[in-house]
């Protein structure tokens, strides 16, 4: 007889026999006709009763139908109970112990990380913010500001110590501001952020587990625990650091980071280093600030690629506009034997309305193709960059616009209606389309010009 119960098959143990491990001999159990083989498994494993802390064991072999062995003895007699079969059971191999240990050197409860919009001013690291009303006058309440982060928007990151009310920090009414730079912003979020500082003598301290404290390495008594939730490294006394006048790179792109070099004799901006060139720039500025017992009124200016990097759009980069004449020479007897028929002549440079025996030739059409888009989303405006990076790395410039009907001149590149993804993308706009059909426009009266004075033709 069984039934299902849990996660497991319930078989009544009456009129069963089990065999247990237990040395040389095993106890004799009941005898009955349900079917173990079937219901059961080898290395499996089986639970008397209903208790699940207890009576867990393997299946060391289904001898019969009727008749099973454990690795060991239950803890009491199995007649009393259900026999459960435990579908999710593993064996320990073995246990690795994460530990780590290591001295308390310093303990920062009372610090906070908080956002601030707005912002007016520079605040600057070690100063200390008061949180004051819209009329600026104190609350009485603040810290100290240990880190800054620039965000995107004129907004900031803040970690601040040394705080005598952290829940002031939370009417997001209050604003902040810095003693010494005057600085003023607005709160908009505020979270607990305490921390120790430790030097580690053993093992590594890893993200999820517990911290605890004792008096001494000898200790058993905690003395207080916490949940470790990240951890930052400190640099030791080989770290070098550079100090020099602040970068701040500001844009419609972000992660861009960059440091000036100093020449220690003029005192001047030698120049700028960049760490990280960031992501989806299209337009920047740069703002170079210092202590200004140091040095003031620099400047800087970025330069920022075009799609697909220099080189790829030369129309709009250098402003080409005219094609480059390569001329090869025939055979010497054809040339007239006015140059030798050896080696190789090479000259570059740049030709001023070229003539071909008299013939000019001044085309004025830019090359032109027309999309037909779908899934427009954002405004599609005459004069913006329109490219479909993904698949083609085409570009071009938006000539004309017709409700999904865009006009295009300047091309680089192959714009692709079959290309996976089909997406385009404009600059600066961010308007977004498929790409549906593509039409070109090659120039017109395109037939071969002849001269009949000379008989140039073109």
């Amino acid at each position: 007889q069984s039934d299902t119960t849990g996660t497991g098959v319930n078989i009544v143990l009456s009129n069963k026999k089990i065999l247990f491990g237990v040395g040389p001999s095993n106890l004799p159990g009941l005898v009955g006709n349900t079917n173990f083989t079937g219901e059961l498994a080898e290395r499996g494993y089986v639970r008397i009763g209903t208790d699940i802390d207890k009576n867990v064991r393997k299946i060391e072999t289904i001898a019969t139908t009727d008749l099973l062995k454990v690795t060991y003895e239950f803890f009491n007699d199995p007649a009393t109970g259900y026999v459960y079969e435990v579908n999710n059971a593993f064996t320990i191999g073995s246990i690795n112990t994460i530990q780590a240990n290591g001295v308390v050197t310093s303990v920062n409860l009372d610090a906070m990380t908080i956002n601030l919009t707005n912002v007016v001013g520079t605040f600057s690291t070690g100063e200390r913010v008061l949180l004051v009303d819209d009329d600026l006058v104190s609350t009485g309440y603040g810290g100290t500001v240990s880190y800054i982060s620039n965000l995107q928007n004129n907004t900031l990151s803040m970690i601040i110590t040394n705080i005598n009310n952290q829940n002031a920090f939370y009417n997001y009414d209050l604003k902040v501001k810095g003693l010494n730079s005057g600085a003023v912003a607005d709160v908009s979020f505020a979270k607990i952020l305490p921390s120790i500082t430790y030097h580690e003598t053993g093992g590594k301290i890893l993200q999820g587990l517990t911290f605890n404290t004792y008096a001494d390495s000898a200790s058993v008594t905690v003395l207080g625990s916490a949940e470790i939730i990240g951890k930052t490294f400190i640099p030791d006394t080989s770290t070098q650091y550079y100090i020099s006048p602040y970068v701040e790179i500001t844009g419609d792109g972000d992660g861009a980071v960059a440091y000036c070099t100093i020449d220690p004799v003029a005192n001047t901006i030698s120049r700028i280093d960049v760490l990280n060139s960031g992501q989806s720039y299209t337009h920047a500025n740069v703002t170079i600030t210092a202590n200004t017992l140091y040095g003031t009124t620099a400047t800087a200016r970025p330069i920022i690629s075009p799609l697909n990097g220099h080189g790829a759009y030369p129309q709009f980069e250098l402003g080409g506009r005219y094609a480059c004449v390569s001329m090869d020479f025939k055979s010497i007897a054809n040339e007239l034997y006015q140059f030798p028929g050896y080696g190789e002549f090479r000259k570059i440079g740049i030709l001023k309305d070229p003539r071909y025996r008299e013939l000019y030739l001044n085309y004025t059409t830019q090359y032109s193709a027309n999309l037909q888009l779908s899934n427009v989303s954002g405004a599609l405006n005459v004069g913006d960059v329109i490219a479909q990076p993904t698949s083609t790395d085409a570009v071009a410039t938006i000539k004309t616009v017709s409700g999904s009907n865009v006009v295009v001149v300047g091309v680089s590149g192959v714009f692709d209606a079959s290309a996976s993804p089909d997406a385009i993308r404009t600059y600066p706009e961010g308007a977004t389309a498929n790409v549906d059909a593509v039409t070109l426009n090659y120039p017109a009266n395109s037939a071969v010009v002849t001269q009949s004075s000379t008989g140039a033709s073109a």
